[in-house]
């Protein structure tokens, strides 16, 4: 079990639940959460001031300290890393990270090239040959595994997630290839 799950349901009365309820900063920080949430609203609000373009690449640790919630200023993690840290900090999701950085234009240039990747795997999930049945489907289960944990992290250098991107985009290349019906 979870021990910051299993403190949230050891509230022992309805005031003390509504003023944990009452704003998602005072809950996310109650579930030991609140940092990774403050820095996805001060992602959120780099996205909203430069929706087009986003801000570049790696530059969106630059605007946090204009960004960040009045909340997260007291927050351990935050203070760690801006008092302390020779680091910037990031946004901690990738989908966040990628509004914020690339903007509308880099995260639909994003999506499309996903769904290129989606389409293919469901197209060859219903091949013939096993092997490639089999590929369709770990093609399929790795975006939706990298859907989920892009929530999680924010970065590009995950090798597993290219290796299999890469196994998959082989597999269908091989099938595009005519010599190989024989």
């Amino acid at each position: 079990m979870d021990p910051r799950l299993a403190v949230f349901f050891q509230i022992q009365s309805w005031a003390e639940f509504k003023t944990l309820t009452g704003s998602i900063y005072v809950l996310f920080n109650y579930l030991q959460f609140a940092e990774r949430y403050v820095y996805w609203v001060a992602g959120w609000y780099i996205f909203n001031t430069h929706p087009i373009l986003g801000v570049g690449l790696e530059n969106a640790g630059f605007y946090f300290q204009h960004a960040l919630p009045a909340y997260g200023w007291h927050l351990p993690e935050v203070m760690l890393i801006y008092f302390r840290e020779a680091a910037l900090p990031n946004i901690k999701s990738m989908w966040v990270r990628l509004l914020a950085e690339t903007g509308v234009v880099g995260f639909s240039s994003f999506i499309a090239w996903y769904y290129v990747m989606f389409r293919s795997a469901w197209s060859m999930r219903l091949n013939q040959h096993r092997l490639f049945k089999v590929i369709g489907w770990f093609g399929l289960f790795v975006l939706v595994a990298y859907i989920t944990e892009g929530f999680s992290t924010d970065t590009f250098a995950l090798p597993y997630l290219w290796v299999s991107l890469g196994i998959f985009s082989a597999a269908g290349a091989i099938l595009r290839n005519p010599k190989l019906e024989e």
